[in-house]
């Protein structure tokens, strides 16, 4: 990754409701051939991520009730960071029930996980790591 691209990100991350970024990176992806994911990044909207933050709220709340007794739930932050978590070392987040780990082997579940984990990050998932992205394991 080029320090241009580092730049370009990192505006990303430090304005996560700002579109600017996205576009002017959008522009430099496509000088550079790689016009799927600026394509991705055009579309990109606020809207967008504060609606795939709202899903990970629902999400993180529906998978709360497998945790031991008196540990706190899951929050949106969590779900997101395990996503962040497998992107950097490839290794799924240990969670205690099997319900996670279930909703990760459809592909319709996974694909639905890194497309509102990408709306809500503001980062582009190639359609492979969707296909392949296990982010829980069970400790059952």
């Amino acid at each position: 990754m080029s320090g241009d691209e580092r730049d370009f990100l990192a505006a990303i991350e430090v304005a996560p409701t700002d579109e600017a970024p996205h576009k002017v990176y959008a522009d430099w992806l496509d000088e550079h051939d790689r016009p799927e994911e600026a394509d991705w990044h055009r579309l990109w909207t606020a809207k967008a991520a504060r609606a795939a933050r709202k899903w990970f709220e629902g999400f993180a709340a529906q998978h709360s009730h497998e945790l031991d007794e008196g540990g706190p739930p899951y929050t949106a932050d969590d779900m997101i960071q395990y996503g962040r978590d497998f992107l950097r070392d490839g290794t799924p987040h240990i969670q205690y029930g099997m319900s996670l780990q279930e909703f990760m082997a459809y592909d319709a579940s996974r694909r639905e996980f890194w497309r509102n984990w990408g709306l809500a990050t503001g980062t582009y998932v190639p359609d492979e790591t969707a296909d392949a992205g296990y982010v829980f394991s069970c400790t059952c």
